[in-house]
């Protein structure tokens, strides 16, 4: 009995611990605390870590004031291709660049791996939910194979939504 319980008691401590995890990846902390540029910096402190793939953030000293679904949008739509570059493409360079006009905030992704030879069923719904997050703030989304090879994906959004 009492070893049941502990295995119970360990089984959600374990459950926790994933679910704040999880939790974590979807809206990390620090966005709100230290904004977008920070927190993709920290991604790409980590990334760099590892021998395998290195990330270059280009962004300016200066920023804008953003709203936080505008920052978390970003957040998860670089998390997402980040993510489908380790997984897919082979690449061992990712580019990832914020810019800012009077009225949009423009991110630039590209890698520079074998690029989108044929989508999966899953990759699709993938790219549909980036694109519908940029759309539900009023921006645009495309993507694609570079012609210089690798990946690329090019994010407009307002810069008040």
């Amino acid at each position: 009995m009492i070893g049941d319980l502990q295995n119970i008691g360990s089984l959600s401590e374990t459950s926790l611990n994933n679910i704040r995890q999880i939790s974590h990846q979807l809206m990390p902390p620090q966005l709100e605390t230290f904004g977008l540029v920070k927190t993709l910096e920290f991604v790409s402190e980590q990334l760099n870590k590892t021998d395998d793939i290195k990330l270059e953030l280009k962004a300016p000293e200066i920023i804008p004031d953003m709203s936080f679904p505008l920052k978390l949008a970003f957040y998860r739509i670089f998390m997402e291709l980040i993510n489908n570059t380790i997984k897919h493409s082979g690449a061992n360079k990712i580019t990832v660049e914020l810019n800012f006009n009077l009225l949009n905030v423009i991110g630039l992704y590209r890698d520079n791996g074998k690029g989108i030879v044929a989508e999966s069923f899953q990759e699709k719904i993938k790219k549909k939910s980036m694109e519908g997050r940029v759309n539900s703030l009023g921006g645009t989304m495309t993507s694609g194979n570079h012609p210089e090879g690798g990946f690329y994906a090019s994010i407009c959004i307002p810069l008040g939504a």
